[in-house]
């Protein structure tokens, strides 16, 4: 398995991957999804030190992705790194990739001078597991996700 940043040549598999990512997704299915503007915010990720786009690829095969962001709390200059997007194709899902691609982003994060690093389980796929796979990484549990379509 390689864990590599993500560079311009990886935007057409990445966008290949993502309708699946989106279908799966309970809270996301049915959203509009443009490959235009995703491309256009991924080459704009890419050339940004504040964002972390890293993919998975086992033997060769893209196998996921992790977007995450370096920002400031609203309330003082406390650096956090926020997780955006965290996906692992099905037929690669094990808790040792996913494991490697969160070890990575909190590299990444304390690389980037954060004092909080935050992950989530918001897109519909079976949270219970993510839940315990962050618990056992030493995450602690800060609140809830909630989604309501309007």
């Amino acid at each position: 398995m390689e864990l590599k940043k993500a560079q311009y040549e990886d935007i057409a598999e990445i966008l290949k991957m993502t309708p699946e990512f989106i279908e799966a997704s309970e809270d996301y299915r049915g959203m509009i999804y443009s490959p235009t503007d995703f491309a256009e915010y991924l080459a704009c990720v890419i050339l940004d030190d504040n964002y972390f786009l890293f993919i998975a690829r086992v033997n060769g095969e893209l196998a996921g992705g992790f977007l995450a962001l370096i920002d400031e709390t609203f309330f003082g200059k406390n650096i956090i790194a926020r997780e955006k997007f965290f996906y692992v194709a099905p037929k690669f899902r094990s808790f040792r990739l996913a494991r490697r691609m969160i070890l990575c982003y909190v590299k990444w994060a304390s690389s980037r001078r954060a004092i909080r690093v935050f992950i989530s389980s918001n897109a519909g796929f079976k949270p219970e597991k993510a839940l315990k796979l962050y618990e056992r990484m030493g995450f602690s549990f800060s609140g809830i996700t909630a989604c309501k379509r309007c």
